[in-house]
Order: structure tokens, then sequence, then C-alpha cells
């Protein structure tokens, strides 16, 4: 009988094994899913604020007069931007 427990016990260290190791597989796999995953939220979060930016700076915009200089003869053009 002690042939036939040990048999057993080797089958079922050998089963641990692999158990353990499809473990360790589906914990790598997961740990990756999860860093594409905050990455993603990252990524979301930051169009977020851009968007949130833009609409701030079109709140706030004030059309003003600008001035362009021409670069061939250095004079002045005022541009007004108001409607």
């Amino acid at each position: 009988m002690d042939a036939a427990m040990d048999r057993v016990e080797i089958e079922l260290a050998r089963v641990a094994k692999e158990l353990a190791a499809a473990s360790q597989s589906l914990l790598m796999q997961t740990a990756a899913e999860i860093a594409e995953l905050e990455e993603q939220l990252r990524q979301l979060r930051a169009q977020r604020d851009g968007q949130l930016n833009a609409h701030a700076r079109v709140e706030s915009y004030q059309p003003r007069d600008d001035i362009l200089r021409c670069r061939a003869c250095g004079r002045d053009f005022g541009l007004s931007l108001r409607a």
C-alpha cells in the first residue's frame, strides 16, 4: 500500500505544481490587463482635462487688437478681432 500511496502523493504534487503555474500565469495576465486599463484611464482623464481647459479658455476669451509686422518692409498693420 505504500507504493500506491507514494504514486498518489507524486500525482497530487504534480497537479499542485501545474495549478500553481497556471495561477501564476493568470496573475501575470491579470496584472497586464490592469496596467493597460490604468493607461487607458490616464489617457481618458487627460482628454477630459483638455476638454475642460478648452471650455474654460473659450469662456474667458476676450478679443483684442493685434499688430502684425511685415517682415519685408517692417510696416505695422493693425488687425481688429472684434466682430
